[in-house]
């Protein structure tokens, strides 16, 4: 007899900081990487600028955003979203 326990998304690696200073023109890379069961899943990303708030959907599915030169439109929240038919997970950036 076999036992399969079904969970939602559980991230792998643990989040150190939530307020991350870069500096203009560097590299940034946010991972959002999982663990769950079933093993479909889907992944979004939202992004909310700093100084207005507004919010979008990022035309991007993996699970590790990275941003190459940072500028000053990069600056505000990011937020993975990673879901399965059990459940979901999210975390801020």
């Amino acid at each position: 007899m076999t036992m399969n326990v079904s969970y939602i998304p559980k991230y792998l690696k643990k989040l150190i900081a939530e307020n991350h200073v870069m500096t203009f023109g560097e590299s940034l890379t946010f991972d959002c990487t999982t663990i769950q069961n079933p093993q479909d899943i889907k992944i979004k990303w939202h992004f909310v600028r700093r100084h207005t708030n507004n919010s979008r959907l990022l035309p991007y599915n993996g699970s590790v955003l990275m941003i190459n030169k940072l500028t000053v439109d990069d600056e505000g929240v990011y937020e993975c979203t990673v879901s399965n038919k059990i459940g979901k997970s999210q975390r801020k950036f």
